[in-house]
């Protein structure tokens, strides 16, 4: 029997999933799903990938830098572990009901998993921006310019992906056609 994880088959997930990809965001784009309803729908999602990197960063923080043998850790460090994983799972059941109250069970849950992917996305982008802020460029006129230009690039996507408004004028608009 053949292996499901065949170099041909992955290479099709990721066309797969590219085209559904695409076919999402051209979707926000012409405001026929809602992505996020506003800035802090926005700001739910990115907690998913935002707090547990602060919370690991706050774990280390705690951790000694040389722990004593049988060290294990301390009532602060359950307590930091107990938060996040709270906090993670509210954002995660909170980026999923969110999208399934805007656009129905079946279109909802693919939306919040474009949603936390396209999150995962912005925020790498961004740390790599961030990167490319602080590196020593010599030419600092063309790196301003890539910068302006990416910055004007991630304002549009973030237009495009915050259409709760839009979508509910546009439905809206539909409904009164329609009677």
């Amino acid at each position: 029997m053949e292996s499901l994880f065949t170099e041909e088959n992955i290479k099709l997930f990721f066309i797969l999933f590219g085209a559904g990809f695409i076919t999402i965001f051209i979707m926000a784009l012409t405001n026929k799903v809602v992505i996020f309803k506003d800035g802090g729908d926005l700001m739910i999602t990115v907690g998913l990938i935002l707090v547990p990197i602060i919370g690991l960063m706050c774990l280390d923080f705690l951790t000694p830098s040389e722990p004593p043998p049988g060290y294990s850790g301390s009532g602060a460090h359950i307590f930091i572990y107990a938060i996040t994983v709270l906090t993670f799972i509210f954002c995660l059941v909170k980026t999923f009901t969110n999208s399934i109250a805007s656009n129905g069970f079946a279109w909802g849950i693919t939306i919040a998993i474009f949603r936390i992917i396209s999150c995962c996305i912005i925020i790498f982008a961004i740390i790599g921006f961030i990167n490319k802020l602080t590196e020593n460029n010599k030419n600092v006129t063309a790196a301003s310019i890539v910068m302006l230009i990416t910055t004007g690039i991630f304002a549009w996507i973030l237009r495009v992906l915050i259409n709760g408004e839009k979508v509910a004028q546009k439905r809206i608009e539909a409904a009164q056609q329609t009677s």
